[in-house]
Order: structure tokens, then C-alpha cells, then sequence
């Protein structure tokens, strides 16, 4: 399996202090072991022992480095070493060099080691091609490479493992590796496909994968197939081809690997928008919408007037203070989901009107007592604070029943009433506000209806 670790550390040269690249010695730290498994993003201190005089040393900002995550400017290979060839003694196996598309192969050396079951083979330093013999039947082949950048920073990187078969052992035996791609890009969401099969020397060989994060199988995922996840994030995915034949041992063939990347920007597919009214004294919230599929994100807030944050409006809610009248509030919601760059979004405004004045709408019957077929007058007065002539419109109503909607003037409306049934009628009017005043609702007043006499 792919194993990398980093130990920080510089070996200043006379080249590099001319260079005017560093300006003492700094003692290196100790280097991971090849058996031992770290991620791209193991950092260890760099301890310093200073010369008389000097400052510890600043690592040099090269041009052209990539970051990696904690740390900028330390480097990292866009393609991992690979063992290639068929696991058998006698057969010649390849080892491929990492790939390093931003950094100048001049400034890059590599030292090569390879391992039987771990331990390192003699007479195998620096070199990229070996052919096992017998004494690594049945072994565990790896290849170790730590490649440097002007001397500093190790990269230890350890292949994947290819079990080595004795002469005339019936195994089956990888022809081709399998090749995966990724049609969108490695990101978050994604998914990788096995674009070229595994092929098997042997012919009738069933071949299934199991998909690697890092080297180590990925927990249920099997196929030709896998969709990338937050946990593949600066990771390398690679898919391993398993061969079966009735009567021989399994074979084994590893893919390339592709390092997972940060999904784009969450986009919200349900759009927040701002809830309540917005006038002095009430508390605006933010319904923040929905974002996609996956697990709900989480959200932070950011409230502003007209074109300007408001200082230390950052939760859900806001109380409206007169401040805010004449001017139109927005939210600006940014959600973040693990595996995906976050996302924002901007509300519509919500205008801040001046405090609405409350209402007191009465009706007055001019009868309450009438035959069917004779009239009676409802007459409806609306006062308001502060407002000499509230306008709108009032709806009568008789019981459920809406009788008719009548607009004011001046405050005032009035309704006749007529073509009634017999019996107990229950009227009152209803007003639904204004932009300046409240709504309201008068008291029922009964108006009853009697049957005509018979002549």
C-alpha cells in the first residue's frame, strides 16, 4: 500500500548559503520509517540549533512550491510511485518515479530502496528495476523512494505491495494494471471510474476491485465505481483488480492514484429568506434554505443595512431598532459542509417601516330589530393614533359569511342591508391594516330579521 511522511528539517550547503537561501545550520528531524504510515499533512517541529552570532535559519520561499494544508510552500507529488511488472521470480518489476509537475526536476533528487516484507533488499539502493529471485519467493515486494528538494525537506513515499509468486507456482498474474479517472475532476461528490480493466495473463480470470484510500480498503466499496467523499479530501484513492481462477492463487493488480480534492461551493437550492416583520421593535429571523443533498450544513450569518454589515449582527435573529427605519435589511447566509468549499447566499431586503399605529374599529346598527324585506344601515368608524384619516379597506361579515368588502374614507364606511333572512343575524368588520396602521377587528353586533306578517 501507498505510505508518505515528511520530516522537516534543512542541510544548508555552501551552495545554498551564496544562494543567500539560509543563513545557518538547522539540525534535521528525525525521518519516518518506511513501515510507518503518515499522512500528507504530518508535520513535524523543526527544531533549530543556531550558529554563534546567527538567527535559526527561515525556510526559503521557492517559487512554484504547492501548498500543503499547515504548512504553505512544503511540496507534494501530483503522482505517486507505482510497481509495475508481473510479481514472479525471474520477471523484471519497474518502478515508476513520482511525479512533480511544479517543481523543476533539477531542483528534485530521489533515493530508492526496495523491501521484501519490509526490510531492505542489499544491492537494491537506487535503482528502478529489479528482478526478484528465489530468496523473495512468497515475500511482500515494496520499493521505497525519498526524494528531496535542494537537499531539505524529505518526502518518504512507499509503493504499494505486490506479493511475488515462485517459478512454476500457479498464480494468476497481472498483464496490465487498471486505470481510473475522474471525468469531473477528483472533487467532493464526484465520482471515479474504472476507465481501462485490469488484464490477466491467464485467460478465464475473474477479475472484482476493492477501492483503496490511501493503500487500505475503503469500508464497503467495491465495483467499478466510487463516489468521493469529504474523508478523500488531500487523500489518494486508488481501485485494486483482485483476479480469481478456479485452481490458482489470486492475483493482484493496483490502479493509478488520484489524490481527492475539496468539492465546489455549496449552492443553495432553496434560497434563505428573511421571516417577520420589519418594523421597530419586532426580531427578524433567517430561514437559511436548503443546499444540496448530503448532511445539512452548518451556517453563520451576517446582517446588513442597505449596503453596510451591521456590527455584531451575526446570529439567526434581529431585533429592528428605529436605526434601521428608512433602510432595507438583507442577510448574507454562508453555509459550510465538510468536503466542500462553503457557500453564501444574500436574501432579498426587507424595508424598515416607521411603528404602525394601533386601531379601534366599531359598528354601529342604525336597527337592530327589522321585518324581511326592510332595511338597516351598518355604519363602521376606524380611529388610529396619531393618524387623522386612516385608509384600507373594511369586510363585513355575518357570521363566516362575508357579506361585502367596503374601502374607508376619511375612516369611515357604511353598509345597507338588505334582502336578509328571517332569523339572528352576527355581524362585525374587519380591517387588515395598512402600511402605517395595525388591523382590527370590531365587536359583533345582532341584527335580527323577522318573518313579514301575513295579510
Amino acid at each position: 500500500m501507498h505510505r508518505f511522511g515528511r520530516a522537516l528539517g534543512a542541510l544548508v550547503t555552501t551552495t545554498l548559503i551564496s544562494a543567500g537561501l539560509a543563513t545557518a545550520v538547522a539540525a534535521p528531524a528525525q525521518a519516518e520509517s518506511a513501515d510507518e504510515s503518515a499522512s500528507p499533512q504530518g508535520i513535524i517541529d523543526l527544531p533549530c540549533v543556531p550558529l554563534p552570532g546567527l538567527p535559526c535559519p527561515q525556510l526559503p520561499d521557492l517559487p512554484g512550491l504547492p501548498d500543503l494544508p499547515g504548512l504553505p510552500g512544503l511540496p507534494q507529488p501530483d503522482q505517486l510511485p507505482q510497481l509495475t511488472g508481473v510479481p514472479v521470480v525471474g520477471e523484471l518489476l519497474t518502478l515508476t518515479q513520482p511525479v512533480w509537475n511544479a517543481l523543476p526536476g533539477e531542483l528534485l533528487s530521489s533515493d530508492v530502496t526496495w523491501l521484501c516484507d519490509g526490510t531492505p533488499i542489499p544491492g537494491t539502493e537506487n535503482v528502478w528495476t529489479f528482478v526478484p529471485t528465489e530468496a523473495q519467493a512468497g515475500c511482500l515486494m515494496t520499493a521505497q523512494v525519498v526524494t528531496t528538494v535542494l537537499g531539505f525537506l524529505p518526502l518518504t513515499m512507499v509503493t504499494d505491495a505486490l506479493a511475488v509468486a515462485g517459478i512454476g507456482e500457479t498464480a494468476v498474474t497481472a498483464d496490465g494494471a487498471p486505470t481510473i479517472k475522474a471525468d469531473k475532476g477528483a472533487k467532493t461528490g464526484t465520482t471515479l471510474s474504472v476507465s481501462m480493466a485490469a488484464s490477466w495473463k491467464q485467460e478465464g480470470v475473474a477479475t472484482t476491485y476493492q477501492w483503496l484510500r490511501n493503500g487500505q480498503p475503503i469500508e464497503g466499496k467495491k465495483g467499478t465505481q466510487y463516489l468521493l467523499t469529504k474523508e478523500d479530501v488531500d487523500q489518494s484513492i486508488s481501485a485494486r483488480a483482485v483476479g480469481t481462477k478456479d485452481g490458482m492463487t489470486d492475483g493482484v493488480s493496483t490502479s493509478n492514484a488520484i489524490k481527492g480534492v475539496i468539492g465546489d461551493a455549496l449552492v443553495a437550492t432553496r434560497q434563505p429568506v428573511i421571516t417577520g416583520t420589519p418594523a421597530p421593535g419586532q426580531t427578524l429571523g433567517v430561514d437559511p434554505g436548503t443546499w444540496g443533498t448530503g448532511e445539512t450544513p452548518t451556517f453563520t450569518y451576517q446582517w446588513r443595512r442597505d449596503t453596510s454589515d451591521v456590527a455584531g449582527a451575526t446570529g439567526a435573529t434581529y431585533a429592528v431598532t428605529s436605526t434601521d427605519v428608512g433602510h432595507t435589511l438583507t442577510v448574507v447566509v454562508t453555509a459550510t459542509r465538510a468536503g466542500y468549499l462553503p457557500g453564501s447566499y444574500r436574501t432579498a431586503g426587507a424595508t424598515v417601516s416607521a411603528a404602525k399605529a394601533r386601531s379601534v374599529l366599531t359598528a354601529t346598527l342604525s336597527k337592530k330589530v327589522i321585518k324581511k324585506g326592510q332595511k338597516a344601515t351598518l355604519t363602521m368608524v376606524l380611529t388610529a393614533a396619531g393618524v387623522s384619516a386612516p385608509s384600507g379597506a373594511v369586510t363585513v361579515m355575518d357570521g363566516r359569511k362575508v357579506l361585502k368588502r367596503i374601502s374607508l374614507k376619511a375612516g369611515k364606511a357604511t353598509l345597507r342591508l338588505t334582502k336578509l333572512k328571517p332569523g339572528v343575524h352576527k355581524l362585525k368588520a374587519v380591517y387588515a391594516g395598512s402600511d402605517t396602521v395595525l388591523g382590527a377587528t370590531s365587536k359583533v353586533v345582532k341584527l335580527t330579521v323577522k318573518k313579514a306578517k301575513k295579510k
